[in-house]
């Protein structure tokens, strides 16, 4: 299990990598995992690189309120 302490990225790519990585670790193991942004921008580029992965999810963000709230 990734332990608590933060983790510092130098850039964006170096974060996005290690993320995908974590997600692909939990995804394998057929974990659930909720990955919190702070911006829809940002978590419609998570998105775009899960699906360049071809890794299932489903992107929650509050554009589509009454599909979201269906799924929660």
């Amino acid at each position: 299990m990734l332990n608590r302490k933060s983790i510092l990225f130098k850039t964006n790519n170096e974060k996005y990598n290690f993320l995908i990585q974590r997600i692909l670790f939990e995804h394998n193991n057929e974990r659930p995992i909720l990955i919190g942004t702070n911006s829809i921008s940002e978590s419609e580029v998570i998105s775009s690189l899960l699906i360049q992965k071809n890794i299932k999810h489903v992107l929650l963000n509050a554009k589509q309120d009454s599909a979201e709230a269906f799924i929660i």
